[in-house]
C-alpha cells in the first residue's frame, strides 16, 4: 500500500525518489534553486573558470550525503556535469580582447617550441603574465581543444600532438616496439620531455609499456 502511494506521489510530480529516499517536491525545488543560484554567483565571480567542483557546491548544502547530492544534481537540467566540474548550461567563458590576444601569443610560443615546450611558469614569464593567469588560459585552451594537457606543467598545441601521433604511426608501421630513446628521436627532443609525453600516452592507452619498451595500441590512437 505504501509503495503504491509513493509511486502515485512520484507519478503526480509531488515527490522525488532519490537513493531509496522520498523527497518532497518542494524540498527538491529548494535544492534546485539554491544549486542554480550558487552556480550563477560562482560564474559571475569567476568568468574565466569552466565551473565549480562538485565538492565545492556540495559544501553549500551542509551535511548532505554525497550519493544523494550526486543523484539530485543529475536531475537538474540547467546544470551540465563535466567529470568533477559543474556549470550552468547557459554559461560560456567570455574573454576580453586582451585575453584573446594572450591566447594567440601562448599558442604561438608553444607551436614554435614544438616538443620542448616551456613549463607553465616559464611560459608565463616569457609573455610577461602572472602564473595564475597563464594557468587559467591554458585550462581554457585545453577545454577548447586547441591545446593538449600533458600534465599540470606541460601543454602542447593540438597540431603538435597530431604530429606526435603521426610520428608514432609511421614508426610502428615498421616495428613492433619502441624504446624511450627511439621515441625521443622521433620527436627530436630530449629525455626530459620524452618521458612525460610517454606517460601521457600510456595513461590514455595510446601506448602500452612492457618492461623498457612501448607497444602501440592503434585502436586508441
Amino acid at each position: 500500500v505504501i509503495r503504491n502511494e509513493v509511486n502515485s506521489l512520484v507519478k503526480d510530480s509531488l515527490a522525488i525518489l532519490c537513493e531509496g529516499r522520498i523527497l518532497h517536491k518542494k524540498a527538491f525545488d529548494d535544492f534546485v534553486q539554491k544549486a542554480v543560484s550558487t552556480l550563477d554567483a560562482f560564474h559571475k565571480d569567476n568568468p574565466l573558470k569552466p565551473g565549480i567542483s562538485k565538492e565545492a557546491l556540495r559544501a553549500a548544502f551542509k551535511g548532505l550525503d554525497q550519493r544523494i547530492f550526486e543523484s539530485l544534481i543529475h536531475l537538474i537540467k540547467e546544470i551540465v556535469i563535466e567529470k568533477d566540474i559543474l556549470r550552468l548550461n547557459r554559461f560560456k567563458i567570455s574573454l576580453s580582447e586582451d585575453k584573446r590576444v594572450l591566447k594567440e601569443r601562448i599558442l604561438k610560443v608553444l607551436e614554435q617550441s614544438e616538443f620542448q615546450p616551456p613549463s607553465k611558469d616559464e611560459l608565463a614569464k616569457s609573455i610577461s603574465i602572472k602564473p595564475q593567469e597563464a594557468n587559467e588560459l591554458l585550462k581554457i585552451m585545453a577545454a577548447e581543444k586547441s591545446l593538449v594537457r600533458i600534465n599540470d606543467s606541460i601543454y602542447i598545441p593540438m597540431s603538435n600532438y597530431t604530429k606526435m601521433i603521426d610520428g608514432l604511426k609511421n614508426f610502428f608501421s615498421g616495428k613492433n616496439e619502441m624504446t624511450v630513446g627511439e621515441f625521443r628521436d622521433i620527436l627530436k627532443t630530449s629525455r626530459k620531455y620524452a618521458l612525460p609525453f610517454l606517460e601521457y600516452l600510456d595513461s590514455n592507452k595510446i601506448t602500452l609499456r612492457v618492461g623498457e619498451v612501448r607497444k602501440f595500441l592503434t585502436k586508441k590512437s
